[in-house]
């Protein structure tokens, strides 16, 4: 594992190699200028609904995700996913949907802060993935992991803690 501190941001990034992911959630589809209001409903009914899945491998993390790629001919469409990870096979809920992410490698880094900044844990990652040579997966799903510290709903607090993780190849 390779792991980098950035001097005077308290960002560290590190190469993760994560197994197979089998996750259960909602899909988000608006167009991009609608993000910023749908994904804090969906994340907010996605909390609310999660006791409605069997085998959950920790029900206080939750997971937003985007292919960075996608087949979709709208360019103007967003497509993103809060999901909670469940073991083995699940039935999937009414109006959600199953994602398996197979095994990846990922840049990832913990931020704390508000989340109207945390596009600056995006910008640490890339800068790291590109100084360490790496190359960016982009067939595969960018993830957010968003644990209990995390309030989408309030952007301004300095207490949210979400670890951005970005597949590289």
């Amino acid at each position: 594992m390779m792991t980098r501190q950035e001097e005077g941001f308290h960002l560290e990034c590190k190469v993760l190699e994560c197994g197979e992911r089998k996750l259960i959630g909602i899909e988000i589809v608006c167009p991009f200028q609608e993000m910023e209001t749908e994904i804090p409903k969906a994340w907010l009914a996605m909390k609310n609904r999660i006791r409605e899945l069997n085998g959950l491998v920790n029900d206080g993390i939750l997971y937003g995700m985007y292919p960075q790629e996608s087949d979709n001919p709208d360019p103007g469409q967003c497509y993103y996913y809060i999901c909670a990870e469940v073991h083995a096979e699940q039935p999937v809920p009414e109006g959600m949907v199953r994602i398996d992410i197979p095994p990846q490698k990922y840049v990832s880094c913990v931020y704390r802060g508000p989340i109207k900044q945390f596009y600056t844990a995006y910008a640490k990652v890339n800068a790291f993935i590109a100084s360490e040579g790496y190359v960016h997966n982009r067939k595969a799903y960018v993830l957010e992991l968003k644990g209990p510290r995390t309030n989408v709903l309030d952007k301004e607090t300095q207490e949210n803690e979400l670890e951005l993780r970005i597949p590289i190849e």
